[in-house]
């Protein structure tokens, strides 16, 4: 057994309100950390709120996200365990929902949202530009003052996987992604990845309450191994930080159910635009043994070998269909 916890919450975030907000993200690493988690998930945008619509135009609102991300990683919040946050990215002259991973003080890899909400509740397209570079991670030149505080000028931007020592860290599918056609966690199956042939850990955040906005977010974050739910959140609860934590053994992903029949060779004609990459800089053993870091000589990917690596995380963030 290769028992690890991890842990996904469900956060009453506010547009705008990034003391308040990066307060409760706080608390949420600080209850994860206690529960022994090695992953902590966020929901969508958690920096900004996900109601700020046309403040999503304003430069004020990435420039202060930024200032609360670099807070986090100029303190000991991720250390030892790996985080995921939500927040607008500018890269080039367009701006980008994004997931933003970080492990021991570093951001390990910005994955930007490929498939954005535009219909409901949702305008995201009137803020965001999806993402549609195919088999391409790119470096993304930190802004200045971020630069300067993480002694850090380019990270990787795009779409990828994090391989562990002893598991990988998939596709983060951000609410329209779920939905679409094309989602990520099916295009990490079809490239081989262990999701297919042998099971994974599926972890969901999302916001609750209003947020200033006309949208009523229901909470209900979960995670869930082999199709299984093995915790979920409460739904429309009143709390404003609520931590949703599993214990889980990689080796239980293993779904030899799926080893007796392959059906990948129906579905090569089919095209998968997105091919993930595998990078990290600093891969850990998530039992907490091992600490390993690699280089490569090929800028599109850095990543660690692993002969044993049975379990996938994906992770999904936020669903503001849930509302009104």
């Amino acid at each position: 057994m290769r028992l690890i916890k991890v842990a996904t919450c469900n956060l009453n975030q506010w547009a705008m309100d990034f003391d308040s907000n990066l307060k409760n993200i706080k608390e949420s690493i600080s209850l994860a950390k206690e529960a022994g988690a090695v992953i902590r998930l966020g929901p969508e945008l958690e920096m900004t709120g996900y109601g700020c619509e046309d403040h999503f135009l304003e430069l004020d609102t990435v420039t202060h996200s930024w200032e609360c991300l670099t807070e986090l990683l100029l303190g000991d919040w991720t250390d030892g365990i790996f985080c995921s946050f939500g927040m607008p990215v500018i890269n080039g002259s367009e701006q980008y929902n994004c997931q933003i991973l970080c492990l021991n003080s570093k951001i390990v890899v910005i994955l930007p949202k490929m498939w954005l909400a535009n219909d409901g509740n949702c305008r995201e397209l009137r803020w965001f530009t999806a993402w549609k570079q195919k088999d391409y991670l790119e470096n993304f030149q930190l802004p200045t003052e971020v630069s300067d505080a993480l002694l850090r000028t380019a990270v990787p931007f795009g779409y990828g996987y994090i391989q562990f020592l002893d598991t990988a860290f998939g596709a983060a599918e951000v609410c329209e992604e779920l939905f679409s056609p094309l989602p990520p966690h099916a295009e990490l199956a079809l490239n081989g990845g262990a999701t297919h042939t042998r099971g994974g850990v599926y972890m969901y955040s999302n916001h609750k309450g209003c947020d200033g906005g006309r949208v009523y977010y229901d909470g209900c974050s979960c995670v869930v191994v082999n199709g299984n739910v093995v915790a979920q959140g409460s739904q429309f609860s009143l709390k404003v930080v609520e931590l949703i934590v599993a214990q889980i053994d990689l080796d239980a992903s293993y779904s030899p159910e799926d080893n007796r029949f392959d059906l990948r060779h129906f579905l090569y004609n089919a095209r998968w635009p997105y091919q993930f990459r595998r990078i990290d800089e600093l891969a850990r053993d998530l039992n907490g043994d091992k600490v390993a870091t690699t280089k490569s000589t090929d800028q599109e990917m850095v990543n660690v070998t692993s002969d044993r690596s049975m379990g996938v995380v994906a992770a999904g963030s936020g669903d503001p269909r849930a509302g009104f």
